[in-house]
């Protein structure tokens, strides 16, 4: 990663090649892959962001890392980030914290959806007692990760 950053401080257009490279290699683990997407993405590539929708939906991926593909294309201002963002917050292999987090980027985007979502998550007995209060929260208080729990 470090050598591919060289390239890149360096104007080397091979950077782009190698970034797109580590983010597509499975025997990497899922930090660096998807760093490197981000990388590429932050080059103008536009394999960065396929690479990172791709990356949002691993299965194989940790929540975390799969929510760190998902801000990457907002960052970008992908209209799949919307998407993206739902597929996490409904899927229940990922944890609690994800989940909400996911439903907040959401509704931070203005997409109602995010609200519907905490609707769910609230009465999801899945999950830990706290991320559905914090999901609760959310509905009286939306768009504020930092609202606090009082009932």
């Amino acid at each position: 990663m470090k050598a591919t950053e060289s390239l890149g401080a360096l104007g080397d257009s091979r950077s782009a090649d190698l970034y797109a490279e580590l983010a597509g290699d499975a025997a990497l683990k899922s930090n660096w892959r998807v760093q490197a997407a981000e990388a590429l993405a932050e080059l103008d590539d536009p394999r960065g962001s396929e690479l990172c929708a791709m990356l949002a939906v691993d299965a194989s991926f940790d929540g975390i890392r799969r929510m760190q593909a998902v801000r990457a294309l907002t960052q970008l201002d992908d209209p799949r980030s919307g998407d993206l963002y739902a597929v996490l917050a409904s899927d229940p292999t990922v944890s609690g914290g994800i989940r909400v987090q996911a439903a907040t980027a959401l509704a931070a985007l203005d997409d109602p959806r995010g609200r519907d979502l905490y609707a769910v998550l609230a009465a999801d007995t899945t999950l830990d007692d706290h991320w559905q209060m914090r999901a609760a929260a959310m509905m009286v208080k939306p768009n504020s990760p930092d609202a606090p729990l009082r009932f």
